[in-house]
This record gives C-alpha cells, structure tokens and sequence, in this order.
C-alpha cells in the first residue's frame, strides 16, 4: 500500500489521452485555464489513464457540471469505452500557479469519493518548447482530515507547504498495440514531414503574450490582496492602539 492510500505508485498515459489534452489545451482562449475528467483504471500497480473529456467552459454551477459528467460517462458506456472515473486534469497557466487551495479543494473532494484519483496538471506554455510538461498528484491521507476541519473552521488554508500536503507519480506513455504498428507507418518515407518540420500555430510571439498577460494578471491579484491585508492590519491598530485624542478626552473625563 502507498502513501496514496492506493495500490499503485506509477500513473501511464495513454497516447490518446495526452494527444486529446494537447489539442483541447491548443484550440482553447488565450489564458483560459482547462479541466476535464480522466478515465481508466488501477491494476498492477499502475493507474491506467485511457482517456477523457473536457469540462465545457459554459457551465458554471456545480449541479449541472455533475449532469454533465454523468451524461457523458452513461454515453461512453453505451460505446464500450472505458468510463470508470480516476481524476481529473487541469491546464496550467503560463506563470505556473497551478497549485492553490481551489486545486487542493477539488481534489479532497475527488479523494473523498474515489481514494485512488489524482489530479493532471499539463503545461501548454512548456511543452510547446519541450516534451509535454506533466504532473500527476493526490492529497496525502494525512493531510485529508486536517484540511477539511481546516476549511470548516475557516481558518487559513493557505498550501505553502505543498511538499507535505502532495504526493507526485511518476509518469509515463502508454502506446496501445494498434500505436506501435501505426507510428512506424505514419513517420516512413521522405514525403511525410519530421517532427521539427511540422508547423507549431503558436509562434515564439503568442507564447510570450501569454505569458505576459498571466504574469499581469497574478500581479493584479497580488496587489489587490496585499491592499486587504494592509488595511486589516491598519483597522486592527487602530482599535488595538487608541490615538492621542482619543486618550486625551478620556483623561479629561476623569
């Protein structure tokens, strides 16, 4: 048994599903941050990711996210497709703020229901210069208890300290056996072109817009939370520390 409170301590990719990922992370808004469902199973030591399907970014309340997953779920089942749950998946933005108590929040709730999930994150900024950027995490049992009566209490969550709170999987790509006989095929002769000939739509240029407009965007809530904290520290001050008229009038009163 792992730290996990699972069996298995390695996660493997489909092709199909990281190639589904890419291409949703590929045609989706500047800046927009993604998520969808994983599905598979866990055998062997291994948690088997198959495929998925993204969340619709029209929907916004929570009932109709859970009709939508069940819809979906119900109709891959009727086409013998895999349609067990096993996580869900998360774009990350350019500036790598992926880890944050909504993430944390989502997952505990996963965990709650199906202890062996994990969450996905995929880099789009840095798998467009690279192999694609992957990281598959779950929520350390030890932290599942405390987190909740964290959130109950509404004391602070604050996640800092992701080293103790998250557990990382190793990664690696599955090829099915119809992948192994069509990649030879698909890549032999000179006609079709090579990897480093193939067209990226996102230029060096788009990338870097990106980027810049995460970083503003992260800025702007820094700076508005800095704000709330200044003047709650102000408020508190002054109730803690009454000004020298307000001492005056009370030794006037006397």
């Amino acid at each position: 048994m792992s730290s996990s409170d699972s069996t298995f301590n390695h996660v493997r990719l489909s092709l199909h599903a990281l190639l589904k990922i890419i291409q949703y992370a590929r045609e989706a808004p500047q800046g927009a941050q993604l998520s969808g469902q994983l599905l598979g199973l866990e055998r062997d030591g291994f948690l088997e990711i198959t495929d998925m399907f993204p969340f619709p970014a029209c929907i916004q309340d929570g009932n109709e996210e859970e009709d939508y997953q069940l819809e979906m779920m119900k109709a891959l089942r009727e086409v013998n497709v895999d349609h067990n749950t096993v996580g869900w998946f998360q774009t990350v933005k350019a500036n790598g703020s992926a880890i944050n108590s909504a993430l944390v929040d989502a997952q505990v709730a996963y965990q709650a229901t199906i202890p062996g999930s994990v969450v996905l994150l995929y880099d789009h900024f840095l798998s467009c210069s690279g192999p694609p950027a992957l990281r598959a995490l779950s929520i350390k049992p030890s932290f599942m208890k405390e987190y909740r009566e964290r959130k109950q209490s509404k004391a602070s969550s604050s996640i800092t300290g992701s080293s103790d709170i998250l557990i990382e999987f190793p990664i690696s790509i599955s090829l099915s056996v119809l992948d192994q006989l069509a990649l030879p095929k698909i890549f032999e002769g000179s006609n079709f072109p090579s990897v480093a000939q193939l067209p990226i739509p996102e230029t060096e240029e788009i990338i870097l817009s990106k980027a810049a407009e995460d970083i503003l965007e992260s800025l702007d809530e820094f700076i508005s939370e800095a704000n709330r904290t200044k003047h709650q520290i102000f408020n508190t001050n002054k109730h803690q520390n009454p000004g020298p008229a307000f001492r005056q009038r009370r030794v006037c009163s006397y």
